[in-house]
């Protein structure tokens, strides 16, 4: 086998690195954290409008805050909330109207 493996969960990390740190300067990609994969991660699930614990149980995160700072990258999900608004908006118009009849 080419490199050591540690079972985290059920997800399997490489502990060989080379390979990638051989990639990377073969890119020429010089400023790249590990850390960066997890943080593309999350961002890419957030703009897709998976959910937040959904997210925090995949990317393996302990508190919903820390999976919350990806959350501006879903404006999908805001602009849901506020259409929501404002069909409650609508449907208390419309009950205020009825009773007032």
């Amino acid at each position: 086998m080419a490199g050591r493996f540690v079972v985290y969960f059920d997800y399997v990390f490489l502990l060989n690195n080379g390979p990638w740190r051989k990639a990377l300067r073969d890119s020429g990609i010089k400023s790249y954290r590990w850390h960066d994969n997890r943080h593309t991660f999350a961002s890419r699930l957030k703009q897709m409008g998976v959910d937040d614990a959904i997210v925090m149980e995949l990317g393996g995160w302990k508190s919903i805050s820390m999976v919350r700072r990806y959350g501006h990258l879903a404006p999908k999900n805001l602009e849901a909330g506020i259409r929501a608004l404002g069909r409650w908006r609508e449907e208390a118009e419309a009950d205020a109207k009825r009773k007032a009849q």
